[in-house]
């Protein structure tokens, strides 16, 4: 019990201190975009539904499992993360890094992916029905058995330079948009 609280205000006191910093000038303000207070809290449960996790720096996490239903990871760093069967339906990661990503059997149900870089990231089994996909990079990622259903924004372009992008489950418009493309 006294470990956590020495631990909660340890935190108050790092984000009391990096706010002053940032409006002194000596840090620049896009480093307090995340609630440091919820990174904590997602390192330790997985569990943050709702949080601001913008801009945060969650490089080769393991994260498996994560509840992160509605948050906001807007620009954050996620390279070569794991969050294989992770909830993030509703999350907006646009212009997240997520480049080697694993997001196997992950839920990203209306996701807003919109210029996040999925390059080489495994989709595999990922459910990212009616995801917005405008500007994402998708080259080289694993898209076997991915649900790209009513996905918004998905060019055919995308879908090419991805991987394993026939055993994909697409619109019948958008598949028949796509195989026409091949032919």
């Amino acid at each position: 019990m006294v470990k956590n609280r020495v631990f909660a205000i340890v935190i108050t006191l790092a984000a009391y201190i990096f706010s002053i910093a940032a409006w002194v000038g000596f840090m620049p303000s896009s480093a307090l975009a995340a609630d440091p207070a919820q990174v904590v809290q997602l390192r330790q449960t997985k569990i943050c539904q709702g949080c601001d996790l913008s801009r945060a720096y969650l490089v080769a996490n393991k994260l498996d499992y994560a509840y992160l239903l509605s948050a906001d990871l807007s620009r954050a760093s996620l390279s070569f993360a794991s969050l294989d069967h992770a909830s993030l339906s509703r999350t907006n990661l646009s212009g997240a890094i997520l480049d080697g990503a694993v997001l196997t059997n992950a839920k990203l149900l209306f996701a807003n992916l919109s210029d996040a870089n999925l390059a080489a990231a495994d989709l595999s089994n990922a459910n990212l029905n009616s995801a917005n996909f405008q500007g994402t990079n998708l080259t080289g990622a694993n898209l076997d058995r991915a649900d790209l259903s009513y996905a918004r924004n998905l060019t055919i372009d995308q879908v090419k330079s991805a991987k394993n992008w026939q055993q994909a489950i697409f619109s019948r418009r958008f598949h028949k948009r796509l195989m026409a493309s091949v032919d």
